[in-house]
């Protein structure tokens, strides 16, 4: 964050963006070789097993992607770049709140799930408490967006974008059911059924 600010504040383009998210990959990377012992080292050993899971979840993520963008293609293709403008910001608006809550959440959820993955039962309880959790919350995140729209429209984005008012409140309402989506993904991924949902996924998309 602090390298991408000081770099918008100098260069004063957009061209900072492109340099700071391979930056904050690389630091990221740093940071973890200074809070871990761990010394990864190139092997092939188990290669083929590896891509066996890997080549899902790369389905997994690359569908992901094309569901979350592909609207948007559709909607500048007949809306004109003015509706497309009101929608776009206000999807990624009305979305972020719960993509950024689950995000956050599974990456807690994927190493405690490992450790009791082996054991149905605690499986299946921490499955029922983290997704109970997660309806709750995602459920009063969307609906609140979408009932506060009309105020919070103006107030975070600015008059301009009363046009997108509409869109930002069916798009909160379709954001509580996506997130209920992604918080079902790492019990399928440390369960082992990758290709399951690299193949939802690929449906959903």
């Amino acid at each position: 964050f602090a390298f991408g600010l000081g770099l918008a504040l100098a260069l004063r383009s957009y061209v900072a963006l492109a340099l700071a998210v391979p930056m904050s990959a690389a630091i990221t990377v740093a940071i973890s070789f200074l809070m871990s012992r761990v010394r990864p080292r190139f092997e092939v050993v188990g290669l083929m097993e590896l891509w066996g899971a890997a080549r899902w979840l790369v389905t997994l993520n690359v569908s992901q992607y094309v569901a979350w963008r592909s609207d948007e293609f559709v909607v500048g293709g007949f809306a004109g770049s003015g509706n497309m403008g009101a929608y776009y910001v206000a999807s990624d608006v009305a979305t972020i709140a719960n993509r950024e809550f689950v995000g956050a959440i599974g990456r807690a959820i994927y190493p405690t799930i490992s450790l009791v993955k082996d054991n149905p039962m605690e499986t299946r309880q921490a499955f029922l408490r983290i997704f109970a959790f997660h309806a709750v919350a995602c459920l009063a995140i969307g609906a609140g967006l979408a009932l506060v729209a009309p105020e919070l429209v103006p107030l975070l984005l600015g008059p301009q974008w009363l046009a997108g008012i509409p869109v930002f409140q069916w798009i909160a309402v379709c954001s509580i059911f996506e997130a209920l989506i992604l918080v079902c993904v790492p019990f399928f991924v440390t369960g082992g059924h990758e290709r399951f949902i690299g193949l939802f996924h690929l449906g959903h998309a």
